[in-house]
């Protein structure tokens, strides 16, 4: 009768000294993460007088603001980025984080896009998320068999492992893409099909 409780006791007392030892251990292993959570909306306007009417209307109840219009980023008078500039100086001015969409980046054909994604990242700090990239891309890949009009990327794969390299390669090598990694710019998409 004596040895029966023994065992129990002694179940006891290793659980008193071992529960607040993996208690620490498992506070001292936890990452803090970043606790923010962005729910936000995408302006595809073509003015700067529409994209503060949507920051207007959203900002009660919103934390992001994603500036997806090829107009303001590129079609503007000066074809410098004032307008997406502007739009940009609005939102986080109301208390908005921002993420800019460019198809690409070019050094030839839009010049001023490296020197705006270097100015964005001093100009807003953590309020510059980053930049909105090849919009689509895997869903591209399934519906035309490319991403990025280079059919030749996917031509010899013979299975979807290789057709998956591939595709994570082709993304990760292009010159856009190697632009932002250069800048430590992050870079998001959206997807119908991954």
């Amino acid at each position: 009768m004596k040895k029966l409780w023994i065992v129990p006791i002694v179940s006891l007392l290793i659980l008193a000294i071992l529960l607040p030892v993996v208690y620490v251990e498992y506070q001292s292993q936890s990452v803090t993460p970043n606790n923010q959570v962005y729910f936000g909306v995408t302006f595809g306007g073509n003015t700067t007088s529409q994209a503060k009417l949507l920051i207007d209307k959203v900002k009660g109840y919103t934390n992001l603001f994603i500036v997806d219009s090829f107009s303001l980023d590129t079609l503007n008078e000066a074809v410098n980025g004032t307008s997406l500039t502007e739009v940009c100086d609005y939102a986080v001015s109301q208390g908005l984080y921002i993420i800019v969409y460019f198809a690409y980046i070019s050094h030839v054909i839009y010049p001023w896009q490296i020197k705006w994604v270097e100015d964005a990242k001093e100009r807003w700090g953590s309020k510059f998320l980053g930049i909105y990239f090849f919009d689509e891309p895997g869903g591209k890949q399934i519906e035309t068999g490319t991403w990025d009009d280079e059919p030749a990327v996917f031509a010899n794969v013979t299975n979807y492992d290789e057709a998956a390299n591939a595709y994570v390669n082709s993304l990760s090598s292009a010159q856009s893409m190697q632009d932002l990694k250069t800048l430590g710019i992050p870079s998001f998409t959206s997807d119908f099909a991954l």
